[in-house]
């Protein structure tokens, strides 16, 4: 039987791995965290009252929060402006966390960087797995700059293209790749966006959450693929996707795309869904690493930090690793079969607004299962 874990490696920098090591490292455990590419990917993210409870858990939720937008009422438009309904963000009952929270993915990034650090862990960029051996002493890591390491457990949360899953874990499982996705990008503030706002276009909804940083993150999903192209094209593409939405916030949007050299480029969707374990001997995998969904719901985000908090409350009793690992499992497996299975239940309805509303039933049943304790 293997003891309970003191040394951690965790290889991936991204919200589930930087949050972790955060936990951890303010627990009392000694964390290494290394990260291949050494910077924040994406534009914005949201959290939902289920995800701030999760940074909570972690004793995260004022730094997150403090760089945070809080966002308690989006309203739905038609492409021309007209308000079609203004709905409210549903919280978790019985507490005071606000219902929902934007912020920049790069404001995330530092905010639990920085935190991860003043905690006490060690954080190495531009470096990865290279090796990963096990014996009853623990994992030996070799990594691709030539140091080595020796831990309890290893964490891999290097994202939906793991290189942990593949090289250690299983090869086999790969996500899908979606022929549908979001454009995105950051703008600077605006009076008239004042607030988050989504418009209803042919096959397409166009989104505005401000950030809380100066920045409003914004955005279009759509329901097909795109090409891979240039900065330039891409930010062409991105405006001319936008010509026929005449309300003044999207022609905001519109010039800013335009006129400003930021990355605005399009992602598409994936998913996939390990079924059985998460872990395999001193490794165990989480966040997009073992499930990847589409951002209906503000699923994968949520699940990613919820991954991290319930792994940390378990570790935290300092069981033997194999009683952590398999509890670990118990608390994880159906909750995210469930939600992997309402997001992609929300993805598939299509580009309707009025499914971002408190109002849908597929929305509010969902919520009901969310704002459940993990």
């Amino acid at each position: 039987m293997l003891s309970a874990v003191q040394r951690v490696l965790i290889v991936g920098g991204g919200v589930s791995g930087l949050s972790l090591a955060a936990g951890l490292a303010g627990d009392g455990f000694e964390v290494d965290l290394v990260e291949l590419k050494g910077g924040a990917e994406g534009a914005g993210i949201g959290y939902w009252s289920y995800g701030i409870r999760a940074f909570d858990m972690l004793g995260l939720r004022k730094v997150v929060q403090d760089a945070s937008y809080i966002s308690r009422m989006v309203r739905l438009c038609a492409a021309d402006g007209t308000v079609v309904i203004e709905t409210p963000n549903p919280g978790l009952d019985g507490t005071d966390y606000p219902p929902e929270i934007i912020l920049s993915r790069p404001a995330l990034s530092a905010v639990l960087m920085t935190e991860a650090g003043a905690r006490g862990a060690s954080v190495k960029l531009g470096v990865t797995v290279d090796r990963l051996d096990e014996d009853e002493r623990g994992a030996h890591v070799t990594f691709t700059d030539g140091s080595n390491g020796l831990y309890d457990l290893v964490v891999g949360a290097d994202g939906a293209f793991s290189l942990m899953r593949e090289k250690f874990f299983d090869a086999s499982i790969r996500p899908e790749i979606i022929n549908a996705g979001c454009w995105r990008a950051l703008i600077p503030s605006s009076p008239i966006i004042d607030q988050p706002y989504v418009f209803q276009g042919d096959g397409r909804r166009v989104y505005q959450y401000p950030t809380g940083n100066g920045l409003i993150y914004v955005g279009i999903e759509q329901s097909e693929g795109e090409p891979k192209r240039t900065p330039s094209a891409s930010r062409q593409r991105f405006t001319d996707l936008l010509a026929d939405y005449s309300a003044p916030q999207v022609a905001y949007m519109r010039e800013a795309i335009a006129s400003g050299e930021m990355q605005a480029e399009f992602r598409p969707f994936n998913w996939h869904l390990i079924e059985n374990n998460w872990f395999k001997g001193r490794l165990v995998l989480i966040g997009d690493a073992a499930h990847s969904m589409t951002p209906h719901l503000s699923s994968g985000a949520g699940m990613a930090v919820e991954d991290a908090a319930v792994l940390f409350d378990e570790l935290r009793q300092r069981m033997p690793l194999e009683e952590t690992l398999t509890s670990f499992m118990e608390r994880r497996r159906s909750r995210v079969q469930r939600v992997f299975s309402d997001s992609r239940a929300v993805f598939e309805i299509g580009q309707v607004i009025t499914e971002w509303s408190a109002e849908s039933e597929t929305v509010a049943a969902a919520l009901v299962f969310l704002n459940e304790q993990p």
